[in-house]
């Protein structure tokens, strides 16, 4: 006889569905006769009556009968089983392929259904696995043999596609990233992109261009003493192509990123 089970709805009306198939699909996967079962069917099964630990309850449902072990944890036991998740799965993250660390999660798991497992802070760690690929240096930095110039034309198109919040992720990936970057020059080319893609410069005169088609500056703030990009007077904005948060004529808090530092000053 196959079944279809779910939990019963705790107190507090958070449902905890243990294994929920469409019977279309059951049916599909292993033709015939089904019956649902609902926790309350089930001698022994714990249950949670406070709290919100309704995905660590699926777990050792799906751990206790996929093991057959007895219904052993109570929702006391909660909070040190999650841990034991927790720590299992940081542990073993490095173990490639998804049957690979279902089998030995499920292997673990039986050792500590069964009381057989050493307490969790002595469970050695797995960093990889036997057969480990080494791949050649040329395979995984392809990228940094390119030219100086294509690699900072690369760089600059994905800060205009991402905004100036590129610049804190793209220099972290690698030294070459970040001292490309981090250049004067690369900046300059970065903004005054931006700025053509938010203004037809060549509408405007020659007086308009140099009040406002210049370098920006990074100060320091005097409320916050925290660096910002200043921009005023001049075209506002965060860096992303053809985004402009506004023209500024002049300065009205200089030398405060906001008007809330300049308040509270």
């Amino acid at each position: 006889m196959n079944y279809i089970e779910y939990s019963v709805p705790s107190p507090n009306q958070f449902p905890c569905l243990i294994i929920s198939f469409d019977s279309d699909l059951v049916h599909r996967i292993a033709p015939g006769q089904w019956t649902v079962k609902f926790g309350r069917d089930v001698k022994g099964l714990p249950h949670q009556t406070t709290g919100n630990d309704c995905g660590v309850f699926i777990l050792m449902y799906a751990l206790n009968f996929s093991t057959d072990a007895p219904l052993w944890f109570t929702e006391r036991d909660i909070a040190q089983i999650r841990k034991w998740w927790c720590i299992m799965l940081m542990e073993r993250y490095q173990i490639e392929g998804h049957g690979q660390r279902f089998s030995y999660w499920t292997n673990e798991a039986e050792e500590l259904l069964k009381g057989a497992l050493e307490p969790v802070y002595r469970v050695s760690k797995k960093q990889k696995t036997e057969h480990e690929v080494q791949f050649q240096k040329s395979d995984m930095c392809f990228i940094l043999e390119l030219p100086n110039c294509l690699l900072s034309d690369l760089l600059m198109e994905v800060v205009l596609q991402e905004g100036d919040k590129a610049y804190s992720s793209l220099t972290l990936v690698c030294t070459t990233f970040r001292d490309t970057m981090s250049t004067v020059s690369f900046r300059r080319g970065a903004h005054f992109r931006w700025l053509e893609s938010v203004a037809t410069w060549s509408l405007f005169s020659a007086s308009y261009k140099q009040d406002f088609n210049v370098m920006y500056t990074i100060d320091t703030c005097r409320g916050c003493l925290e660096p910002y990009k200043n921009c005023k007077p001049g075209y506002v904005g965060k860096g992303k192509r053809g985004e402009l948060q506004g023209i500024y004529s002049d300065d009205q808090h200089p030398g405060y990123c906001s008007p809330f530092c300049n308040q509270i000053s």
